[in-house]
């Protein structure tokens, strides 16, 4: 009897929390959510420098998408730490980024077949991130 409670304490959890992110995002804002921020970003940062940039050594497309979003209102990548060659080693474990993988190829895919930003930064992603945590 208390696993056939457990199953609906659980499923009351989850629809609460699923219609909660439904109820607080506005999803025809810019960026309805910014998750994509500060530390979240040091985690979440190796999905778009691999996959959408191909470039997890020089992170040269972070000027333009922090004066484009204002991620951390400053270009200090200090999420990487810049090493004597030029090159950026993350700071952040990369193992957050890997269970975010499957949300993150979601909003991929919703963006480009959308026509929309798909430069892993746009209003897609931070939902799909939103809804991975």
């Amino acid at each position: 009897m208390q696993n056939k409670y457990s199953k609906l304490a659980l499923l009351i959890i989850a629809i609460l929390f699923c219609t909660t992110r439904l109820i607080y995002t506005d999803y025809k804002a810019t960026l309805p959510i910014k998750i994509i921020t500060w530390d979240c970003l040091g985690y979440y940062m190796y999905l778009p420098a691999t996959i959408i940039y191909n470039d997890l050594k020089q992170l040269k497309f972070y000027d333009s998408i922090e004066a484009k979003y204002a991620l951390q209102g400053d270009a200090t990548r200090y999420q990487f730490k810049k090493l004597q060659n030029g090159n950026y080693v993350g700071r952040y474990y990369i193992g957050t980024a890997i269970l975010q993988l499957p949300f993150f190829l979601t909003a991929h895919f919703l963006a480009t077949i959308n026509q929309q930003n798909a430069d892993g930064f746009s209003s897609y992603y931070q939902i799909g991130i939103a809804w991975g945590a």
